[in-house]
């Protein structure tokens, strides 16, 4: 139930991306990216050229999960979408052939003096995706809870550690082996239990520490402001 209901909160919020032609730089993937956060705050932007399992589109095509589903649904009634793309060029035309053309013609007068920027465009149809994120991230063998095992030369090392300190260095990162086969309903059950723990998301625990923080300042704010009375009063 609660994976049913993540996943569907997800879809909500994403939304696939077909660029022609597809970006071929990195700062061409930013202007696609740069234009899709007019709409609104962009969380995740997946290019399918960098998908483990990759189709004749990839490269051509990309995931784009927003902040809300407003946002996303802007996008998808702004489709298509065009996103300019400016390279400079440099300026070679000489000075003295544009002070005294050699012909009157007009179309070799523009051949003679390029233009400074050569403009671009990608187009992007943006619609609605139902891809399960979550059955992606499965695929990674390191996704979700580690089973470790006392037997590992690691474990042991760390459990005769005095004062649970890391004895060596390079056992502070993480262990070397994969992580073992799980079923997906223990992995399942694990999330239950890491949402119950708030540990979804560092985003959002981050955000909660601030409010937190803010919570305690403007509480401590109260206090003084109801002691500063009482003090005048017993000066008074």
């Amino acid at each position: 139930m609660a994976s049913s209901t993540l996943r569907t909160a997800i879809n909500s919020r994403q939304v696939y991306v077909r660029m022609q032609p597809a970006p071929r730089t990195l700062s061409q993937s930013r202007a696609v990216l740069k234009s899709l956060q007019q709409f609104g705050e962009v969380s995740s932007f997946l290019n399918t050229k960098y998908f483990k399992i990759r189709t004749s589109t990839s490269g051509g095509t990309a995931f784009a999960i927003f902040e809300s589903p407003e946002s996303a649904s802007n996008a998808i009634r702004a489709s298509p979408l065009t996103v300019p793309l400016s390279n400079p060029r440099p300026n070679t035309s000489n000075s003295h052939i544009q002070e005294h053309p050699s012909s009157s013609n007009p179309t070799e007068n523009a051949t003679l003096h390029p233009s400074n920027t050569s403009s671009e465009a990608i187009e992007c149809t943006i619609t609605e995706s139902e891809y399960d994120h979550k059955a992606n991230m499965r695929k990674n063998p390191y996704n979700m809870g580690f089973q470790i095992s006392r037997h590992w030369m690691e474990v042991q090392d760390l459990m005769r550690a005095p004062d649970n300190r890391v004895p060596l260095a390079e056992y502070a990162d993480c262990f070397t082996k994969r992580k073992f086969s799980m079923p997906f309903r223990v992995q399942d059950r694990y999330f239950e239990n890491t949402v119950k723990a708030g540990g979804t998301s560092l985003m959002q625990m981050w955000k909660q520490g601030l409010e937190e923080e803010k919570r305690k300042k403007e509480e401590d704010a109260k206090c003084l402001d109801a002691e500063r009375p009482q003090q005048n009063t017993d000066s008074g």
